[in-house]
């Protein structure tokens, strides 16, 4: 299975399907998992921006990307990194979990 993230959002962004994920199997082919769920935790403050959320499980997904979720925390901070977590067919023998980073860029920020 694979994710096909965005590295890089302006602060306050709204972003419609601005994450996509994509999931194929060890052969290649398209995968739909029977349950899909993911959050976004803030590494560089330690807070979580969206909790635990369940979606709609199919070969492609695309997570919207509401404004709240590209806020600067801290404004002295020129960027912050966001960790998305995925979850997968949870509490099934195939449960798969994947995360990745992208960064939300503070327009506000001068050094």
């Amino acid at each position: 299975m694979s994710l096909i993230p965005v590295a890089e959002f302006n602060e306050g962004q709204a972003e419609v399907g601005g994450l996509s994920l994509s999931f194929f199997d060890n052969a290649g082919a398209a995968l739909a998992p029977s349950t899909a769920k993911y959050r976004i935790d803030c590494d560089s403050n330690n807070q979580v921006i969206r909790d635990w959320t369940n979606v709609t499980p199919a070969d492609v997904m695309a997570i919207d990307m509401a404004a709240a979720d590209t806020v600067i925390i801290t404004d002295t901070n020129n960027e912050e990194s966001r960790r998305v977590t995925v979850v997968l067919n949870e509490g099934l023998t195939t449960q798969f979990t994947e995360e990745f980073v992208y960064t939300i860029k503070n327009l506000k920020y001068f050094p």
